[in-house]
């Protein structure tokens, strides 16, 4: 599926989202949440954001998370369930978003993930779908413990394969995005937190990593190494009931 196509320099992946999904008002369903935060930051907005999320302990993250705010009990911030079936009526949110998630459900799924997706839609509802490529300083640091090189391609795919007359694509853009770290510590705390399964494979990674750390950051804030790390967002419409 193509659509109006742009590349920019960086970009904040915030901004990106508040540009294409207009939180203010909007049901949106944040689909493979995680912890929470991308939610949290979604109500600061003024979304009234759910989270889709299948890890037992990702999820049980962010309820912690969600109790601290003030009237808004979990249960109607948060679903444990997959991508591929979604608890949901047809056309029921505003919004949905995939941030890094895509390429984290098997590349069988994820076309029936993206479908599911504009089920849910209301007519002129969007889904947002944001991936990182497999590029950049940041993938090329931890392509030792996890190489996502043929999950990122085949999440490209599906987006691409998503039958016509279902959605219609209003934005295809490409950025890039800076991570800094203060060591190899933080790097590799903050990639195996996004998946805990990869934590088996980081004892005999992290020489790789160390190295890579260090040749490859270039100087951040407050003695950080800074890494980048392309993105692509895709924005589709739902124009049909």
């Amino acid at each position: 599926m193509s659509g109006p196509s742009q590349a920019t320099g960086h970009r904040s992946t915030k901004d990106v989202i508040r540009e294409a999904l207009r939180p203010v008002g909007r049901q949106i369903l944040d689909i493979g949440s995680g912890a929470g935060a991308l939610v949290a930051w979604l109500r600061r907005e003024g979304g009234l954001a759910i989270g889709i999320e299948p890890n037992v302990p990702l999820l049980q993250a962010a309820f912690a998370r969600s109790s601290a705010d003030r009237g808004a009990g979990p249960n109607d911030r948060w679903i444990a369930a997959r991508a591929e079936k979604l608890p949901l009526a047809d056309g029921s949110v505003d919004a949905t978003l995939f941030f890094n998630s895509l390429h984290h459900i098997p590349a069988g799924d994820q076309g029936a993930a993206l479908v599911e997706a504009a089920r849910v839609l209301r007519p002129h509802g969007d889904l947002l779908v944001i991936e990182p490529l497999a590029s950049g300083s940041y993938f090329e640091l931890l392509r030792p413990l996890d190489d996502e090189t043929a999950v990122r391609a085949a999440a490209l795919a599906a987006i691409d394969a998503i039958p016509d007359g279902l959605l219609v694509a209003t934005l295809r853009l490409q950025y890039m995005t800076f991570l800094d770290y203060a060591d190899v510590a933080a790097t590799v705390a903050a990639f195996t937190r996004a998946d805990p399964a990869r934590a088996a494979a980081v004892e005999q990674a992290l020489p790789a990593i160390a190295e890579r750390f260090a040749r490859l950051g270039r100087p951040g804030a407050d003695g950080s190494r800074r890494f980048e790390q392309p993105m692509l967002a895709v924005s589709l419409r739902r124009l049909c009931a």
